[in-house]
């Protein structure tokens, strides 16, 4: 019975850790306005001239992540990043600056002309897109297709994972690394996709 007790008190623990850390992080409706991070598009190195038109299609994610929160994890615990906002949600960021990427790469008389026009979508899954707070890492996991729009059959396809180390949990040092961290898988996916097409 006492190991049965003294169970239940390390469970309530950790229930009440994690629900202290999440109400730490989680933004305050009642607090002041957060503050707005953005990132930055990449500047690839030149891509090799393309024939083929294409588009950026609207990335998928989960509902955590189709959101203008910054995401926290503690381990399997998700909460928002207190006092910090993307400007719009995240998707719609991502697929903004990676378009603006190709445009960098010298790509941008291929990209995002008249939708009739484009042989090719860039489609895009962002699985995750955080601040790993056991690893002190800021993490992006995202999958990219080249789908060709005449056949619906996919022409390529890549995960790009990476992990960037983060000074503190400081809102501006979690967005600068995350920022840091899009803008490198920006220029690989430019890469990609020049390669592909």
């Amino acid at each position: 019975m006492m190991g049965r007790s003294g169970g239940g008190r390390q469970r309530r623990s950790r229930f009440a850790a994690a629900g202290a850390f999440a109400l730490a992080l989680a933004a305050c409706a009642s607090g002041p306005a957060p503050t707005m991070y953005d990132l930055g598009a990449a500047t690839p190195l030149p891509a090799r001239a393309v024939r083929a038109q294409f588009r950026v299609g609207q990335p998928t994610a989960t509902a955590d992540l189709d959101s203008d929160r910054i995401l926290v994890r503690d381990s399997e615990t998700l909460a928002t990043l207190a006092g910090a906002r993307w400007p719009q949600p995240l998707p719609g960021l991502f697929r903004a600056r990676l378009a603006q990427s190709f445009q960098n790469a010298g790509l941008g008389h291929s990209i995002d002309g008249p939708v009739a026009n484009a042989d090719y979508e860039v489609d895009l899954d962002i699985r995750a897109f955080e601040l790993d707070t056991q690893t002190k890492e800021v993490h992006l996991d995202i999958a990219a297709w080249v789908v060709s729009l005449g056949s619906g059959r996919i022409r390529a396809n890549q995960i790009f994972t990476l992990r960037e180390p983060v000074a503190s949990t400081d809102p501006a040092a979690v967005a600068a690394a995350m920022d840091r961290a899009a803008s490198t898988v920006m220029s690989e996916i430019v890469k990609f996709v020049a390669k592909a097409i």
